[in-house]
This record gives C-alpha cells, sequence and structure tokens, in this order.
C-alpha cells in the first residue's frame, strides 16, 4: 500500500497525507457520497472497504 493518499473530495476540495490518516470511513464518506466500513485484520497489511449499507426489499 501507499505510504500517503490524495483523495478528491466533492466541489475541487481535496485531502492529502499519510495513507492511514486519509482513507477512513468519514473522508471515504465525503468523497463518495456513501456510507463506507473500513474492516482491518490483523492477517493482511491491506484494509478492505466494504459498502456501509443493507438492501431492502
Amino acid at each position: 500500500m501507499a505510504s500517503h493518499t490524495l483523495l478528491l473530495l466533492p466541489e475541487g476540495r481535496w485531502l492529502a497525507g499519510e495513507t492511514a490518516d486519509v482513507l477512513s470511513e468519514t473522508h471515504l464518506r465525503q468523497a463518495y457520497g456513501l456510507p463506507v466500513r473500513l474492516i482491518r485484520h490483523a492477517a493482511s497489511a491491506f484494509p478492505l472497504l466494504a459498502p456501509g449499507f443493507t438492501l431492502r426489499r
């Protein structure tokens, strides 16, 4: 994984810094307009990004 990340936000805004700080659930929600769950596992150096919503019927 990259040590630093640039995240593009709506309205021409951006956020840059260390990847662990930039890729938070809050920042990703701001970027994509959807709830996102950031799941970390001790066996992996890479976090998993999962949608934080459920489908309703």
